[in-house]
């Protein structure tokens, strides 16, 4: 993830580039929209890398229920409140949108870490 984003940080129109012609003057206004939200989508890469580890590690642990209760809290309670107010709200637009989401996975993350620490604490508790 980390690669991912620092390739996305340092090369924004040669990641572009690939979707749409970066010399054509037509499409200045798309790059220029795209370019910041290509910074926010390097932030949520390493979010969501980080999820996707503690949530594995959950289902190693065969916890599944308590995980799927707290990413819809996540997504669609406090993210997708994220998203309205950032993007609507607030005004800014498909930034605020993506932020918005960029929020919600880290919630999520930090969801599932804390959830993860509780499974730890409770397993070594009935180990002694």
């Amino acid at each position: 993830m980390f690669g991912v984003s620092i390739a996305l940080l340092l090369f924004p129109k040669q990641a572009i580039g690939i979707y749409l012609d970066v010399q054509n003057p037509d499409n200045a206004a798309i790059i220029a929209q795209a370019v910041p939200l290509l910074v926010i989508a390097a932030i949520a890469q390493v979010l969501d890398g980080f999820q996707k580890a503690v949530y594995g590690s959950l289902q190693g642990l065969q916890d599944t229920q308590v995980p799927m209760v707290l990413n819809v809290l996540g997504y669609w309670g406090f993210g997708l409140s994220a998203c309205y107010g950032l993007g609507f709200s607030l005004g800014l637009g498909s930034k605020g949108l993506w932020i918005g989401q960029s929020v919600a996975i880290a919630v999520v993350a930090g969801l599932f870490l804390w959830r993860l620490r509780s499974s730890i604490v409770q397993c070594k508790s009935r180990s002694h």
